[in-house]
């Protein structure tokens, strides 16, 4: 095994633990506002596209964790969707909503990092390996 490609693959594991953590924990300030210790909201976006934006961080988080306690092979597929997801709502909300100078910089490394690891979702030997994918 390729020392480089564990060592992302496990990266990849954390990260998205927490991505369902932080969407979670969205969620729960989401319905529960008065929550005084989470502060996750963001006040650009209207009612719906917070929930929307913490539907796709919870899917994606999940999705991945799933797919590699499972080794579901379909996951590099799943997650292809759920980073599309994920990216079509970035520049919904970095076009229309978002403000702040750095918004454009910030989108443009989501968008890197999105095609990345979906890149070596599929190209990984290890990562095919993992799900069961030939």
């Amino acid at each position: 095994m390729n020392q480089v490609s564990t060592y992302f693959f496990s990266m990849l594991v954390l990260v998205h633990l927490g991505l369902l953590v932080w969407g979670v924990l969205g969620f729960v300030e989401y319905f529960a506002p008065s929550v005084p210790w989470i502060d996750l909201q963001n006040p650009a976006f209207p009612a719906g596209m917070q929930f929307l934006h913490w539907v796709a961080i919870v899917a994606g988080g999940g999705t991945f964790l799933f797919g590699y306690v499972t080794k579901w092979q379909h996951t590099p597929v799943a997650m292809s969707l759920a980073y599309t997801m994920m990216a079509t709502l970035c520049a919904v909300q970095t076009l229309d909503m978002l403000t702040n100078s750095g918004r454009y910089l910030a989108m443009g490394l989501e968008y890197i990092a999105y095609v990345s690891i979906a890149v070596f979702l599929f190209r990984s030997a290890q990562v095919q390996q993992h799900f069961g994918r030939h």
